[in-house]
């Protein structure tokens, strides 16, 4: 009855000692400030950005029959990656955060008169209308194409909301864990080569459970064709799963050797015990 008892509780601390791994990486890996922006950096999402929005510009100028050159230095890499980082902390913080687009405006209004001046064209009051219209619209495009708060602005209370919840529930899962394990210890106190084989076998099968995502990422997703909003967020967010299934690999190679590890010492100490047994 003892050891039925003991592989019930050593199933259930498997699956705490998985949760908990899983849960600290979520939390380093997706609700750390300064982890996503090395992972934006690692997804070069920055300069995926700077391109997007330029060639979007492109388009859009083709159609309004102004020269390409009105679009020169409208917007810098330095200016994307600040507002993206902005945009980013006010998510943590669980703020609406509102791109400045003023600059870009005015950066094109500028633009816009210099290649009028030296075309020697005056706009008529309609045509003015025209071209601060077309520069909203250009400025727009600039705040929805680098980072699209339209959908995550909406999404900072919620994710503020989690990550403060799941800091509550990492303590209760350590101290679920460590109910398990003294239980454990106590219904086998007298033998101590079970107690030690039966945490082997935990660390080992929470190993196995957390490299079962990775498997299935390597046979059967297929992050590369991602489609979230906008081609340059889709890497954004592959290359996030990506780092959390490689770091629950890690943990999960680690457990399983420190699994066997711990179950053949057991077992060491068991065959030696008994041996001693026979022999007197």
């Amino acid at each position: 009855m003892k050891k039925i008892i003991s592989y019930v509780l050593v199933f259930f601390l498997s699956l705490f000692i998985c949760l908990s791994f899983t849960l600290n990486v979520l939390k380093s890996e997706v609700f750390e400030y300064n982890n996503i922006i090395s992972k934006l950096e690692k997804s070069n999402y920055y300069n995926k950005a700077y391109i997007s929005v330029n060639n979007h510009f492109e388009n859009i100028i083709e159609q309004s029959g102004l020269d390409k050159s009105v679009l020169e230095n409208i917007v810098s890499n330095e200016k994307i990656k600040q507002d993206v980082n902005d945009s980013i902390k006010s998510i943590f913080e669980g703020k609406e955060y509102k791109v400045d687009i003023s600059l870009v405006e005015e950066n094109l209004d500028k633009n816009i008169s210099e290649y009028l001046k030296q075309n020697n064209r005056i706009p008529n009051n309609k045509e003015k209308e025209t071209i601060k219209e077309f520069e909203r619209k250009i400025a727009l495009i600039y705040e929805e194409d680098i980072f699209p708060n339209s959908i995550f602005g909406k999404f900072s209370k919620v994710f503020v909301k989690v990550k403060d919840l799941l800091s509550k529930i990492i303590p209760i899962v350590y101290i679920c864990a460590l109910v398990l394990v003294i239980l454990i210890t106590t219904i086998n106190i007298k033998r101590i080569s079970s107690i030690i084989n039966y945490f082997g076998i935990c660390l080992i099968s929470s190993g196995v459970l957390l490299i079962i995502p990775k498997i299935i990422e390597v046979y059967k997703l297929e992050l590369n064709k991602l489609n979230i909003i906008n081609v340059n967020i889709s890497s954004f967010v592959s290359t996030v799963i990506l780092d959390v299934l490689s770091k629950l690999m890690y943990f999960a190679i680690f457990a399983i050797i420190l699994g066997v590890i711990i179950t053949v010492i057991s077992n060491i100490f068991y065959y030696a015990k008994t041996r001693n047994k026979n022999i007197n």
